[in-house]
């Protein structure tokens, strides 16, 4: 496990939930590929947004402490290219 660094609370607090969040979606995702064949298509598309959902999260807690990020417009036209 990392060492956690002195930050300041605020700080501490959204990278330890941004943490989380991605822990979560990690756990997720390695459950869904490794059922991939078993599961069905709409649940493929449910845990698919809750993955969704799990990123935005990590980004609007790493945004609340100024870290930079680019627009969700930029990174959707950059997806459809």
């Amino acid at each position: 496990m990392t060492i956690p660094r002195p930050w300041p609370e605020n700080a501490r607090r959204a990278r330890d939930k941004a943490a989380e969040a991605a822990n979560l979606g990690a756990r997720d995702s390695e459950w869904l590929l490794t059922n991939f064949r078993k599961v069905d298509d709409t649940t493929k598309l449910q845990m698919l947004g809750q993955f969704q959902a799990e990123f935005q999260t990590i980004v609007r807690w790493l945004e609340s402490v100024e870290a930079p990020t680019q627009p969700l417009e930029q990174r959707i036209e950059r997806i459809q290219r």
